[in-house]
């Protein structure tokens, strides 16, 4: 029996968010800027944008004859310089994006140079146009494409007409409105495949699959005395060769990961030659046995570690007995099903693997295990401390080592650091890990970072790993955690 632990804490949290997305269900009563319906008010202040974040904001133009060619003016000014993008979107846009989750819009800020620095480069980027029709406006802003680190910005508007409505809050206990149809269908699409209950149909195509991810296929057994001692036979093609790695597994096991996150498998495809290119290296991985009872069963295919770029492969099943669900039954995709909080539930693993270490409501438990962290990744963890007068001048210590060496940074964050990040997205810290030389190596260099230091409250803290910046190539990192008073 082959096992591997993936912590997922928190599962009834995981419940929850996937409520929150399907359903839209607003717990705060300020704006928050996911969309038209809670946009800010435009306030000319400095934010920080994500990746992969979006922040709306709301206006309003009142049309008068008089001003009919009088431009609005926006200017927007980003850190690193032209890495968000603004657009502008009128109420109808706004509505096609709630019903469709599309995003279209009638003005685009570009890069523009008033020569103030007199270097002959933009100076920020503008939108100017003049609004024919008095109502309600929207300006999105987005990180720029393959922009994978925080970006902090400002937008100015001028112009005449316009004015700034308050926002509203939800009120408690109001019905919520459905999510848009096609919204929440792309969101059960985008699931396929990620667990047990999105298992896909085996097929002999060529699918990609990216470092990180899992497919899981799923095929009916039905067993029958004639075909007792007839094997069933999975083939694994992959290009690179040996870049996936295929398991098989039963209902218990793919209960077990449903429960906990958990993998276990009774069988695993081994490389296998059937000199067919006289090479002697293996054409394809197998797995060959039998089954003795009529279920459903499972074949999960993962990134193999050794292999950092996409892997294409396929799967052939073969033997008697076996079939495969239709689509409809392998994913529930029926809206008005997927709208319900108790269907909803169901893939909480897939949901909850996907925001691990993605925030302090998400952190991870410390491991010594190697983990790799791609572009615009943050990796959060999450410990305890139980302060006592006997351990109050005993410090804490931590260590990282990466590979590349010095390509991962790693910083400490109090409890209300962290719900700083939580409201703006602040990332502030009270440590950070530093170079160190043991001279274990005798060469001189450092051998690993280092932070030391004496916590004297007890209270939950949090460790945040980022890749170094201006780091291009994959990264890999671990670090340990020692010291009187620390728990998980």
């Amino acid at each position: 029996m082959f096992t591997r632990r993936t912590n997922i804490p928190w599962i009834i949290a995981g419940v929850a968010v996937m409520v929150l997305l399907l359903t839209g269900v607003a717990l705060a009563a300020t704006a928050g800027g996911t969309g038209p319906d809670d946009a800010m008010t435009p306030d000319g202040q400095w934010k920080d944008l994500m990746p992969g974040q979006q922040h709306w904001y709301t206006f309003r133009f009142d049309y008068d004859s008089a001003r009919a060619n009088e431009p609005v003016e926006i200017r927007i000014y980003s850190e690193p310089f032209d890495a968000a993008v603004l657009t502008v979107h009128n109420e109808q846009q706004a509505e096609l994006w709630r019903q469709e989750g599309e995003k279209e819009h009638f003005g685009c800020c570009t890069l523009f140079n008033e020569d103030k620095n007199d270097d002959g480069k933009p100076d920020f980027a503008l939108w100017s146009g003049a609004l024919g029709a008095s109502g309600k406006y929207y300006i999105v802003v987005e990180p720029a494409k393959n922009v994978t680190s925080p970006v902090h910005y400002r937008f100015e508007i001028t112009g005449k007409g316009l004015s700034y409505p308050s926002p509203v809050a939800p009120q408690v206990g109001a019905p919520v409105a459905k999510p848009p149809a096609k919204l929440v269908e792309r969101v059960i699409s985008s699931l396929h495949g990620t667990g047990p209950d999105f298992a896909m149909s085996p097929t002999d195509e060529w699918r990609a699959l990216q470092s990180g991810e899992t497919h899981w296929f799923k095929f009916h057994f039905g067993y029958d005395e004639a075909r007792a001692n007839k094997n069933i036979e999975v083939q694994l093609y992959s290009e690179p060769s040996q870049g996936a790695i295929l398991t098989v597994r039963n209902e218990a096991q793919a209960a077990l990961w449903r429960r906990d996150g958990k993998h276990e498998w009774f069988g695993c495809a081994m490389p296998f030659n059937q000199d067919r290119n006289y090479d002697g290296n293996p054409d394809f991985g197998l797995w060959s046995g039998q089954l003795r009872i009529s279920d459903d069963y499972y074949l999960v295919v993962e990134h193999s570690k050794e292999v950092k770029e996409t892997v294409y492969y396929r799967i052939v099943v073969k033997g008697e007995g076996v079939s495969y669900p239709t689509v409809a039954a392998q994913a529930p995709v029926a809206v008005a099903e997927v709208e319900k909080p108790e269907v909803v539930a169901q893939p909480v693993a897939p949901a909850m693997t996907a925001l691990m270490g993605t925030g302090p409501d998400y952190a991870m438990q410390p491991t010594t295990e190697w983990h790799q962290i791609n572009s615009g990744e943050t990796h959060w963890y999450a410990f305890h401390f139980a302060f006592d007068d006997k351990r109050a001048n005993e410090p804490i210590e931590i260590r990282i080592y990466s590979e590349p060496f010095d390509s991962a940074v790693l910083t400490v964050h109090n409890e209300q650091q962290a719900d700083l990040w939580r409201r703006d997205g602040t990332m502030q810290h009270f440590g950070c890990c530093t170079l160190f030389d043991q001279d274990k190596n005798n060469d001189g260099k450092p051998d690993f970072a280092l932070w030391s230091g004496k916590l004297s409250v007890s209270g939950t803290y949090y460790i945040v790993v980022e890749r170094a910046p201006n780091i291009t190539g994959p990264v890999r990192y671990q670090f340990t955690v020692s010291g009187d008073g620390v728990s998980s």
